[in-house]
């Protein structure tokens, strides 16, 4: 699709559950850095994993690849549901060496987005939940624009470099 100044930018809806396959091979393609951010992250239960295990499977292959896995969640006290969730996300992240942080100043980190190597960007209404991916209607863009990945790559870093880390 052309985009301002001719030049090429790939945008791809992924409505509901496709989410979960586009994410799911971005994060296996990765070859230096995955960055998320998310309202929710729910790990899966251990007796019923779920279709979600898919991402934190990939996510965790990435990084035993070398790749710089990075999470920032919602937090908020005093504690809530989300909050509780995303703790025990915090915990399986870090056991497993992966940073995961929290915006402080209590502020809502609503936006849901997944940053693949400074080159391809999911950024939409998905969160990583069961729920999101078999119950809600959802949508997201697959992005793929120099512009737009630099903006949304700096915008993680800046809010990363003032984060606060997520005490599992």
């Amino acid at each position: 699709m052309p985009g301002k100044r001719g030049i090429k930018m790939k945008v791809e809806l992924v409505l509901d559950e496709k989410f979960l396959e586009a994410s799911k091979a971005l994060i296996r393609a990765a070859k230096k850095e995955v960055y998320i951010m998310a309202y929710l992250l729910a790990v899966p239960g251990m007796k019923k994993e779920g279709k979600i295990a898919g991402l934190f499977k990939e996510l965790l292959e990435a990084k035993n690849r070398g790749c710089d896995c990075r999470v920032i969640v919602n937090y908020t006290v005093p504690d809530n549901k989300i909050s509780r969730d995303n703790r025990l996300a915090a915990k399986w992240l870090t056991y497993h060496g992966i940073g995961c942080r929290y915006v402080s100043r209590n502020r809502t980190v609503h936006a849901k987005m997944i940053i693949i190597d400074g080159v391809t960007l999911i950024v939409g209404s998905h969160n990583w939940s069961q729920r999101a991916i078999q119950r809600n209607v959802e949508a997201s863009v697959e992005v793929e624009d120099g512009k737009i990945l630099k903006e949304a790559k700096g915008r993680f870093l800046e809010l990363w470099k003032d984060a606060d880390w997520m005490e599992a």
